[in-house]
């Protein structure tokens, strides 16, 4: 009998089949099922930008407090980071801290993953966020790290 198969593929995600990142051509080469090791990475990419993007009505102790396993779809993103510093140590800590949470939550694929935050020099408004860890792909763990800027900025009142 034959044995199965490894290859190095990951099953795409139910709303990466949905978008069509290719609108001018009319037909998949092949069916859009599972994605290569470069397709992943690329798609892991997007999904913490999307959570990077994506605020929270919750200020950000409240959601260091939050239970992982209670948090739901509701609990998408990260909370307003505005109160924080990126110059102030503790604030990059919390930061790393509830980012590092929603990822855990929110790309599974993403396994054990690690979140830094470092001041921007050259913005003081800035910070540079990585989010590390390693995907699976096929029957290996490969280490990946995704480098990412977060404007922390609160809004001008004009009074």
């Amino acid at each position: 009998m034959a044995q199965p198969k490894v290859i190095d593929a990951e099953p795409a995600l139910l709303f990466e089949r949905l978008i069509d990142l290719e609108p001018s051509r009319p037909r998949e080469a092949r069916p859009f099922r599972t994605l290569s090791p470069d397709e992943l990475r690329a798609s892991i990419a997007r999904e913490l930008a999307r959570i990077m993007d994506t605020r929270r009505a919750i200020s950000v102790e409240n959601a260091l407090a939050e239970d992982e396993v209670a948090m739901t779809v509701l609990d998408y993103g990260i909370p307003d980071p505005t109160a924080l510093s990126p110059q102030r140590i503790f604030d990059r800590q919390d930061l790393a801290a509830v980012i590092a949470k929603a990822v855990r939550v929110f790309e599974p694929r993403l396994r054990k993953p690690v979140v830094t935050v470092e001041r921007d020099p050259a913005i003081r408004s800035a910070a540079v966020v990585t989010i590390s860890g390693t995907m699976r792909v096929g029957a290996r763990l490969e280490p990946v790290s995704f480098p990412m800027a977060l404007t922390v900025r609160a809004a001008n009142v004009a009074g």
